[in-house]
C-alpha cells in the first residue's frame, strides 16, 4: 500500500504548479517547469500534443530475454502546453483509469477527475489557495462528494510543490539549481520515515542512478538508467538494471510533437 501511495503522491507533485511562467525563469527553466509533471514526463525543452509510456519487466532465461508489459501511461497536453489528460492502460489496450486535469482561466491547476474503465466517475479533487503564501489545500472526494482526504501543499517561488502535509504522511521533495528532483522523501504520522529516493544525474538530463533508502537511512537498492534518445533529444528507450547489473525493466516512449 505504501508503494501506491508514493506513485498517487509523483502524480500531482508537478501538476500543482502554475503554468504561468516566473519573470526570473530562462526560457529552459520555464518550459521545464511547465512540462514536467511527472518523473515520466521529463522532456527536453520541446513542446509536444502526446506522450505514451509502456513499463516492461524483463525476464532473462538463460539466452532469452522477455519482456512482459505492466501497464502504460498517455499523457495528452492542450494547446497552451498543460497537462490535461491521462489515460492508464494494459498491453491489451483495455483503459483502466482516466484522469482529466482542470486549470482557471490564468491557468492554475486546480483539481482533477478520476474516471474508471467503465467511465464512470471514481473521485475528483479541487486545490484552492489558502490565507497563507504559497500554501495551498488539497480535498479528494468520493464520486457521491464525500470528502475522503484533505492535505497541504507547500510550493516554492516557482509554484513547485516541494512539500505535501496530510493527516497519515508527509511527502518533501528536493530540486536541484536545473530544476531536477534529486531527492524524495516519505514520512508516516509517527514520524518514521517510510523511504528516501535519492536521484543521481551526473551529465544526464535524465535520472542515471535510483537509490532508495530506509527509515534508517540504510541503502536498499541501486538501480542504474541508460537511455536512447531521439532527434530533439528526449529518451525513447529507457534501461535499468539492478545493483549486479542485471536488467530488470525496459521502458518505451512515443512522443507526438507540436507543430509550433
Amino acid at each position: 500500500m505504501k508503494n501506491y501511495i508514493i506513485l498517487g503522491i509523483f502524480a500531482i507533485v508537478f501538476v500543482a504548479c502554475s503554468s504561468k511562467p516566473t519573470e526570473n525563469n530562462s526560457a529552459e527553466e520555464e518550459v521545464i517547469i511547465e512540462k514536467r509533471k511527472d518523473l515520466d514526463v521529463f522532456l527536453v525543452n520541446c513542446p509536444i500534443e502526446c506522450l505514451t509510456v509502456k513499463y516492461y519487466d524483463v525476464f532473462i532465461y538463460g539466452e532469452d530475454t522477455v519482456n512482459l508489459m505492466n501497464y502504460g501511461n498517455e499523457y495528452n497536453f492542450n494547446e497552451d502546453g498543460n497537462f490535461v489528460n491521462l489515460k492508464n492502460f494494459l498491453e491489451s489496450g483495455m483503459v483502466l483509469s482516466e484522469t482529466k486535469y482542470k486549470y482557471d482561466k490564468e491557468g492554475n491547476f486546480i483539481g482533477t477527475e478520476v474516471f474508471g474503465s467503465d467511465g464512470n466517475l471514481l473521485s475528483y479533487c479541487e486545490i484552492v489557495d489558502s490565507d497563507t503564501k504559497n500554501k495551498k489545500i488539497k480535498s479528494t472526494y468520493d464520486s457521491s462528494g464525500t470528502m475522503i482526504s484533505e492535505s497541504e501543499l507547500y510550493q516554492d517561488e516557482y509554484g513547485r510543490t516541494i512539500r505535501e502535509v496530510a493527516k497519515l504522511y508527509e511527502q518533501c521533495y528536493v530540486f536541484d539549481n536545473k530544476n531536477r528532483i534529486v531527492e524524495s522523501l516519505l514520512v508516516y504520522q509517527d514520524k518514521t520515515i517510510d523511504s528516501k529516493l535519492v536521484y543521481e544525474f551526473n551529465n544526464s538530463p535524465f535520472p542515471e542512478k535510483t537509490c532508495t533508502y530506509n527509515s534508517k537511512n540504510e541503502l536498499l537498492s541501486v538501480m542504474t538508467h541508460e537511455y536512447v534518445t531521439d532527434e530533439k533529444g528526449n529518451w525513447i528507450k529507457k534501461y535499468s538494471y539492478d545493483k549486479g547489473g542485471i536488467l530488470t525493466r525496459l521502458e518505451t516512449r512515443e512522443i507526438v510533437y507540436s507543430l509550433d
